[in-house]
């Protein structure tokens, strides 16, 4: 990421500096974002479908991580176990 000489030397001489944490809802918002600023940008067609083909990649692959990040539940999970509950002697 393009950071200002200024920023560049200042993190290079202090590594305690964290990255902050983004959400996939965040990176997805951004990706519209950008393309909703280069819509506004006077592009030629070339440089638009261009940008449009990157955009599309880049939104894709944070729609799969985010799909990675999912945790499947066990099927177990949705049903109680059988002759634990004390509800089951009113039966």
């Amino acid at each position: 990421m393009y950071q200002e000489p200024q920023q560049v030397e200042s993190n290079e001489e202090d590594d305690s500096i964290e990255t902050p944490q983004i959400t996939h809802k965040e990176a997805l918002d951004a990706v519209h974002w950008m393309e909703l600023y280069l819509m506004q940008q006077d592009l030629n067609y070339v440089v638009q479908t261009e940008h449009n083909i990157a955009l599309s990649k880049l939104y894709e692959l944070v729609r799969k991580l985010r799909n990675a990040s999912f945790k499947q539940l066990n099927i177990e999970t949705f049903f109680k176990p059988v002759g634990n509950d004390s509800d089951d002697d009113n039966y």
